[in-house]
């Protein structure tokens, strides 16, 4: 088993805690689906057919479905995971540091901060909210290759044209860029003049 699907197995696993955290079924877990889904993303675009990148662009859009589907249930574990941290740490701050006989408020703090349950559920907050940020990040990758393979369904020429060129070569869609940040930065200049 490789590093890529020792990741994937591990966010599996923990979908499939976050489901029954959350009392979701567990019987059919999505991220299997979105990796499956992001197997297809071309790594070389040059040359993909119109009528291919139409039918990837239609993978990726439900690939982004099933992203939006596991953030909201993602944001869910979050949200329950900092309130059961937030919780440990005023059970420890008021109930465990008075049961050790601790007085003032820097030692029940200092307690509190290192209290094994506290700790403990401070990892799985810290999980959750990798979880989360991993599911965006899916989703923006899905974003990104739905529109590209929609340009290159579409044929449009200026797009290719920026995306096959050398990377040492300007292409047209630079020289565009060029121009727009051109004009923009001169008619800011001439508004800061005006001031």
């Amino acid at each position: 088993m490789n590093e890529v699907q020792t990741k994937n197995t591990g966010l599996s696993t923990l979908e499939h805690i976050i489901r029954e955290q959350l009392g979701l079924p567990v019987s059919h877990l999505v991220l299997a689906e979105i990796v499956e889904i992001s197997r297809e993303i071309p790594e070389n675009t040059n040359t993909l057919t119109p009528s291919h990148a139409q039918y990837l662009a239609g993978k990726f859009l439900k690939g982004m479905d099933l992203c939006g589907e596991l953030y909201a249930i993602s944001v869910g574990y979050e949200l329950k995971m900092e309130v059961l941290k937030k919780k440990e740490h005023g059970l420890a701050f008021i109930v465990r540091s008075k049961n050790l006989g601790l007085k003032t408020a820097k030692e029940k703090e200092a307690y509190a901060n290192t209290d094994d349950l506290y700790v403990e559920i401070s990892d799985k907050y810290a999980e959750s909210k990798m979880f989360r940020i991993r599911v965006e990040s899916m989703r923006k990758d899905f974003e990104k290759a739905h529109y590209l393979m929609r340009k290159i369904a579409e044929g449009d020429s200026d797009l290719e044209a920026t995306f096959s060129s050398d990377p040492g070569q300007s292409s047209p869609g630079d020289k565009k860029w060029q121009d727009w940040t051109d004009t923009n930065t001169n008619e800011n200049s001439n508004k800061r003049k005006s001031w």
